[in-house]
């Protein structure tokens, strides 16, 4: 009886740059100093992750995750939520 071996041969697709995005907001007059970082993760279950982190520059912050069925789903969220950033002021 032959004997089966399984191996991982996942292959993750490259994210052309755009697995995790880092942005930050400062404004010292108002002692304000912001974090974002948005990023794009391969989950467990075969889905992808977009993981956002955001707090003060300096701590941990708080971290969010949204899951989606496919690739091309996480990047428009990804992408819409770097555009949402930078509209209230946020640069790379």
């Amino acid at each position: 009886m032959a004997r089966k071996v399984l191996t991982d041969t996942f292959d993750p697709p490259t994210l052309s740059g755009m697995s995790a995005i880092y942005m930050e907001r400062s404004d010292h007059t108002r002692n304000l100093a912001r974090f974002y970082r948005v990023e794009i993760q391969r989950t467990l279950f075969g889905d992808w992750a977009v993981v956002c982190r955001w707090g003060r520059i300096g701590t941990h912050g708080r971290t969010q995750q949204d899951w989606f069925a496919s690739l091309p789903e996480a990047q428009t969220a990804q992408a819409r939520r770097v555009d949402r950033k930078r509209r209230r002021g946020y640069v790379h």
